[in-house]
């Protein structure tokens, strides 16, 4: 549907645009129209030729060319001579009238058939009949050219573009209709204009299918005791005559914005794509470090458990000494499971140093260092004059303003298309959804952004001593805000330090412990009279294993949530790029490689036909001196009683 649409305005602009004529100045001006009488049913049979020749520099001769037979002054006494196909006339300054005649074939052939209720007839034999005449009048151009486009021969046909009509009085005929063009009707008389571009299809080397240019035209009406006037029928290479007109430098434009278009597209796939490959890294280590964390909390809770075995164990041995050999086993094999979570603990604590805590000091001495940057910037705003400034904002506001045009506009054209597609479950009309709403989140962020620059412009424009120490002082605040958070940040890396020392020296402990429990199982009679100790510090360790494993549990929950919207980014940056990759194969690309191809031989093809527009300008010889203007009149006989 948008193809045919544009093919539809492409068109218009070959109409005008091939037919386009500059003038040039010369002394003589040669204007010829050819009159030929054509039979009823367009057979040609009387040609005369009809010369103006404008004395444009009141010349008091006048050199003209010319292959006409009998050839007669038609407006004054001057004289010529003639040697061969060269005229010499005694103008005196004056312009010539002359007219002669012609056995040149016409460029353009024309045909007229009728059809009187259904079945063809001939003309004389339609005089008094009635019932449903059509009328088909045919024109075939005969002018043609190879013209080479982009590599290949083709055809194409000089732009004849061809009036044809007459006028039937209303008490013979009635509801009367034409394919291209405009019936009239004034309550006596009915006049009837078509239009006609013999050739135009090919020249152009659009199929019909996309879109018919009309070479005939065809008339409907009801008779009644039937006769007709004429059809005249009027054909001239050139519509208008413009020197300001120049469309295919503007394709030619739209050539070089598409690919920037094409360009800027495929970046922002690349931008997509590593988008998505950053988040995918970013959702992996996350995925890793929860993998650490559980691994941490259940070392940790494997650690507490076993400790509450060792705990029971040294209790059981302090009330039962007969079962300290066997406690003591006991005791030193929880103990080697107690110093792999503490190994464990160690190792997690070190990731939430290195991957947590260290990337949030980076980032807050980064703030820092900006908040000292703007501080310093602000130091410098001058107090007054922000009028370049002011202008800057304007003209990003109007960029965004007419991004938000085009957008909207485009938004138009592809509503348009959307509902024009019946199944609304094709993929075809879920990109075009897809594609409708992504630029309205972007027309929405461009509306936002404007009304941001217009709050800056203002600020601009009321920015004095008074507002300057005001955002001196908020920064001032912020910046404060910030150096505290660097020392909560400096305290929380602290004792996260200590906690490691804790752990790695509850684990050089538990190697003493490991130690002490392996010479309790050999020798449980010493440990024995150690076990007042031993009791009180099992029950610390206890204590502080329960601490560490509430608190690792409440940091994998964290940190499970953490990364559950780590797989919802890593779905929307998929979700992403798919989009905008489907963009540029579905919309850009198509388009970028519809205007390169199809839109690119169309614009070569108008500059050919515009050539030959140009270069049609007689029909009975020219001076190269001369310049001229050429235009045809056919006329077939009436059809009278």
């Amino acid at each position: 549907m948008k193809n045919n649409k544009m093919l539809k305005r492409t068109t218009a602009l070959v109409l005008c645009s091939s037919l386009i004529c500059n003038m040039s100045v010369f002394a003589v001006q040669k204007d010829e129209t050819v009159y030929t009488k054509l039979r009823t049913n367009g057979e040609e049979y009387n040609k005369v030729v009809s010369i103006h020749l404008k004395n444009i520099m009141k010349d008091k001769e006048i050199k003209d060319m010319s292959d006409l037979l009998n050839i007669k002054n038609v407006s004054s006494d001057n004289t010529f001579t003639q040697n061969g196909n060269t005229l010499v006339w005694n103008a005196q300054g004056e312009d010539i009238y002359y007219n002669g005649e012609s056995k040149k074939e016409l460029p353009i052939k024309c045909t007229v058939k009728y059809e009187l209720n259904g079945n063809e007839i001939e003309p004389n034999d339609l005089v008094g009949k009635t019932g449903k005449l059509k009328i088909t009048i045919s024109y075939e151009n005969k002018d043609e050219h190879i013209v080479n486009i982009n590599g290949a021969d083709v055809k194409l046909y000089t732009p004849f573009v061809v009036f044809g009509g007459t006028v039937f009085s209303n008490n013979k005929v009635s509801n009367v209709t034409v394919s291209t063009g405009k019936v009239v009707d004034d309550g006596s008389k009915t006049i009837v204009v078509g239009l006609a571009l013999p050739g135009m299809q090919e020249s152009l080397g659009i199929s019909k299918d996309t879109l018919k240019v009309p070479e005939n035209i065809e008339i409907n009406m009801e008779i009644k005791d039937y006769e007709q006037n004429n059809i005249i029928s009027f054909v001239s290479p050139k519509l208008l005559e413009d020197e300001d007109i120049n469309i295919l430098d503007k394709v030619n434009e739209v050539y070089s914005s598409m690919d920037v278009l094409k360009s800027s597209s495929s970046k922002i796939e690349e931008g997509a794509n590593s988008l998505k490959s950053g988040i995918s890294t970013y959702g992996e280590k996350s995925r890793e470090f929860n993998s650490a964390m559980v691994q941490m909390s259940s070392g940790m809770n494997s650690a507490n458990n076993n400790y509450t075995k060792i705990n029971d164990g040294i209790s059981k041995l302090n009330d039962n000494a007969p079962l300290l050999v066997n406690g003591s086993k006991q005791i030193y094999q929880g103990i080697l499971s107690v110093r792999g979570g503490i190994s464990t603990l160690s190792s997690s604590v070190l990731e939430i140093q290195t991957q947590i805590i260290s990337p949030l000091k980076d980032g807050v001495s980064n703030l820092n260092y900006g908040l000292d940057s703007i501080i310093s910037g602000v130091e410098q705003i001058p107090v007054a004059d922000n009028v370049e400034k002011i202008n800057s904002l304007q003209q990003l506001i109007d960029g965004n303003t007419y991004t938000i045009n085009n957008l909207s506009s485009l938004n138009t054209t592809l509503q348009e298309q959307l509902n024009g597609i019946e199944d609304v479950n094709s993929s075809e009309y879920n990109s075009l959804y897809t594609q409708i709403n992504t630029n309205s989140s972007v027309i929405d962020l461009l509306k936002s952004n404007n009304a941001a620059l217009n709050q800056s412009i203002d600020t601009l424009k009321a920015t004095d001593v008074t507002a300057v120490n005001t955002l001196k002082a908020g920064l001032t605040q912020v910046k404060q805000g910030a150096i505290a958070l660097q020392g909560g940040i400096d305290a929380l890396d602290i004792n996260t330090q200590k906690l490691k020392d804790g752990v790695d020296g509850m684990y050089v402990s538990t190697e003493s412990l490991e130690s002490g429990s392996n010479t309790l199982y050999m020798s449980t009679l010493s440990i024995q009279e150690a076990m007042a100790t031993l009791v009180n510090g099992s029950a610390q360790i206890k204590q502080g294993l329960n601490t560490l494993d509430t608190s690792s549990n409440k940091l994998l929950e964290a940190n499970n949530m953490l990364t559950d919207a780590t797989k919802t980014l890593e779905d929307g940056a998929t979700e992403l790029t798919s989009g905008i990759h489907t963009f540029n194969i579905e919309g850009i690309n198509k388009i970028y490689n519809f205007l390169n191809s199809d839109v690119k031989d169309l614009s070569t093809r108008i500059d050919e036909i515009t050539k030959l527009s140009k270069g049609y300008n007689n029909f009975s010889m020219k001076d190269d001196n001369t310049n001229g203007n050429i235009k045809f009149i056919m006329i077939t006989d009436m059809i009278k009683k």
